[in-house]
């Protein structure tokens, strides 16, 4: 405990040293050593105090200000020795920085944001973003004089590299082994969201940064790093907010550089310019047009037809990787309402979910909910989105957890009422038929969810009630029965038919309802009820999510609970406590005595 004291007592004695006087300005390197010990308290106080020494000399020492721009350690630079003669002290000073101010960056990158041993992640994390922004803002004051936007070319670009840097330790650390997964550290991943998703230009950096990043990992072979990256960019982009105007900036703030958002007009070539000679003039012109074209670029983080642009960019990057079951589903979810709506172009997804459709299982349920928002939102040609839907109505759907959420989702899918008749009664068909092998509870949706279709197509009605067909063939027109098939219930329906089209179901009857008006769960029982009386289109729809949480105990509690009309029958007798009432020892047995 005292070597502990002793160590912290000299970090803050070696700052302290070094904010009094820069002729003790090689501290910084003693402090960076204590920075790595072993010790927490120590690493953490070493932290704090380099962190104060370094933000104390950016800012009143502005002539050093060259020495603060990130770039990636270069550990040949500190043992090549350099011959001092042509140096100043100034450029000696400044390459010292530089080299301690790279090291420190490293210690709070590699050490503890993207290392999941650290104990001191969100520290590091907050002391980062600070110098990230101390570092530009230096450079820039430094250039405020100067009226060509080209000249803010080399800050912008240390300022992206500093932020790529930032995100790829984030998302994948120095080792894969010690990476971190973000989903286990939600204090970590809330911070991280203050700053890149709630400042425009730090989320515009970050997605270009998972772009690049992506594109990197599509070439790993490992599957469980490139799982772990996976699921580190989802919870990155998570919910992430899409303004409709760019207007909070964390360190490219457009009011302090109007040269970039309103660049100068080119100036007109002089005559000695214009009879320069052919090779000397096209490379002139050559320069010019890349760095136009590089300031138009930089230029992009203020507009926000760019920042949909890269949230698309990001999330197509995304989804080339392979993708997991848990980050699989947890996109197909999002997708409707949170991501879809903020792509420029969402058709492009189209294939997407087609893939998601053929894996199966809760998968295909959601990809049919993306189809079906890109084919009534968007114009996607999918003429196989219902077919598709009618191969899931099988009887295992009603035995997985998330039937529910698939009848609701039909409704959505009904909702129109310019389906064609065929369609919708192939589907109401072929529910009711699978009510009659369906666990009660689970099966109460169906109920609901057919009662809405046939409300909201009123043609349906026939399938409630087909009356016996007149007989053309005789002098006159009168009610006959049909040809004997008819008499024993042949069923035109065929339910192995794959395609709605072809299954015949116009030309059914929902005959099963009479059946389950029969049925022993006695709300099955009434809600049948409900098909035998006129159905009003315009009638309030029953909500599929009312019917979604009856169970057999939930019955079981309805029914025990109920209170019944009449007399109550009596079950049991009313007990005294005593083996005779005092009638009883009164008349019988006067003279004895049971207590």
């Amino acid at each position: 405990e005292e070597e502990i004291t002793e160590l912290c007592n000299e970090a803050s004695t070696l700052a302290s040293q070094i904010k009094t006087s820069f002729l003790h300005l090689n501290n910084l390197r003693l402090l960076c050593e204590l920075c790595e010990e072993q010790n927490e308290k120590v690493q953490f106080h070493a932290m704090k105090e380099t962190y104060q020494v370094l933000e104390m000399i950016i800012r009143e020492k502005p002539q050093y200000h060259a020495a603060f721009v990130y770039k990636k350690a270069d550990k040949t630079k500190e043992s090549t020795k350099k011959a001092k003669v042509d140096k100043d002290a100034d450029e000696q000073i400044s390459e010292f920085l530089s080299l301690k101010y790279t090291d420190f960056l490293e210690i709070l990158l590699f050490n503890h944001i993207g290392n999941k041993e650290s104990s001191f992640q969100i520290p590091a994390l907050k002391m980062i973003m600070r110098f990230l922004l101390l570092e530009h803002q230096v450079s820039v004051k430094a250039l405020n004089k100067i009226k060509d936007p080209s000249v803010l070319l080399p800050v912008f670009k240390s300022t992206i590299r500093f932020i790529q840097a930032i995100i790829s330790t984030i998302l994948q650390g120095s080792d894969p082994k010690k990476s971190l997964i973000l989903m286990s550290y939600p204090s970590l991943l809330e911070v991280i969201k203050k700053f890149f998703h709630n400042y425009d230009d730090l989320r515009f950096y970050m997605l270009q940064s998972i772009v690049k990043l992506c594109k990197q990992r599509k070439n790993t072979t490992d599957k469980e790093v490139t799982d772990k990256f996976v699921l580190n960019v989802f919870q990155l982009m998570h919910r992430m907010p899409t303004p409709d105007e760019v207007e909070s900036f964390y360190v490219h703030d457009p009011e302090k550089l109007p040269l970039l958002v309103s660049p100068p007009k080119k100036k007109v070539e002089s005559f000695a310019d214009l009879y320069q000679s052919g090779q000397k003039r096209k490379r002139k012109e050559v320069q010019a047009e890349n760095t136009e074209e590089a300031v138009k670029q930089l230029a992009n983080v203020f507009k926000v037809e760019n920042h949909s642009e890269a949230f698309q960019n990001a999330w197509r990057a995304l989804l080339r990787l392979p993708l997991s079951p848990l980050v699989y589903k947890q996109v197909l979810l999002d997708m409707p309402q949170h991501i879809l709506p903020y792509f420029p172009n969402p058709e492009l997804l189209g294939d997407f979910f087609k893939d998601a459709y053929k894996m199966g299982g809760m998968s295909s349920v959601l990809a049919l909910q993306g189809l079906f928002v890109l084919v009534s939102k968007y114009n996607l040609e999918y003429k196989d989105f219902y077919r598709d839907l009618y191969a899931l109505l099988e009887p295992s759907i009603f035995l997985v957890k998330y039937s529910g959420k698939f009848f609701e989702l039909c409704r959505l899918f009904f909702a129109s009422s310019y389906l064609p008749e065929y369609l919708c009664a192939a589907f109401c068909k072929r529910l009711i038929r699978l009510g009659l092998k369906a666990p009660p509870p689970a099966y109460l949706p169906v109920l609901a969810l057919v009662h809405n279709i046939i409300a909201s197509h009123p043609q349906l009605l026939a399938l409630l009630h087909r009356p016996p067909k007149l007989s053309t063939g005789g002098v006159l027109m009168v009610k006959e029965r049909e040809p004997k098939l008819y008499n024993q219930g042949a069923d035109p329906f065929d339910m192995e038919e794959p395609d709605p089209a072809k299954s015949n179901a116009q030309q059914s009857s929902l005959w099963e309802l009479k059946a389950l008006r029969e049925h022993y769960y006695p709300v099955i029982s009434r809600f049948c009820k409900t098909f035998e009386k006129p159905i009003n289109e315009h009638k309030d729809l029953y909500e599929i999510k009312d019917f979604l949480h009856q169970t057999y105990e939930s019955e079981f509690q309805t029914q025990i609970t109920k209170k019944r009309k009449g007399k109550a029958v009596p079950i049991t007798f009313e007990s005294s406590g005593k083996l005779f009432s005092a009638e009883e020892h009164t008349e019988s047995f006067p003279t004895w005595d049971f207590n």
